[in-house]
Formats: C-alpha cells, sequence, structure tokens
C-alpha cells in the first residue's frame, strides 16, 4: 500500500532516511529553474511539518544521513 507524505506543487526527491526512520531529507527542485534547489527534513511523526535543513547561496543535492545518525553528507555548488 503507497502512502502520500507530502503534497506539494513543486518537485520533491527523497534524498536519504534517517537510520531510525523518523525522518525523510529531501530536495525540493523548482519547476522553472529560477530558483535553488534546497534541502529539508520532513518528520514522519506529529504534524509532519517540512523543516528547512540546508539554505544556501548554492544547489544542495545528495543530501545523506550517516548511519549513526550523528551527522549528514551534502553537495553543493
Amino acid at each position: 500500500m503507497k502512502k502520500l507524505v507530502l503534497e506539494a506543487e513543486t518537485a520533491k526527491y527523497c534524498e536519504s532516511w534517517s537510520p531510525d526512520g523518523k525522518f525523510l531529507l529531501y530536495r525540493t527542485v523548482p519547476g522553472d529553474n529560477s530558483a535553488r534547489r534546497e534541502l529539508w527534513t520532513l518528520p514522519l511523526f506529529g504534524d509532519r511539518k517540512p523543516v528547512p535543513y540546508l539554505q544556501t547561496k548554492f544547489d544542495e543535492h545528495w543530501g545523506e544521513f550517516s548511519p549513526d545518525a550523528e551527522r549528514s553528507h551534502v553537495l553543493c555548488f
């Protein structure tokens, strides 16, 4: 069974699941390429409100939680 976890007007791509399964790390991709790609986290509990994870003047890609959930890795350009 599929379950919608986030509804939005812009494209979103899941980059990583937290090791405990409580968070998704995802990348936003504007449809017209006029804005930067940003990384967000989505808690899979509570109100499930997206939270900005990394927002810089660069495009952020390929975010990933470390196996111990103590760090994350991101490529910016």
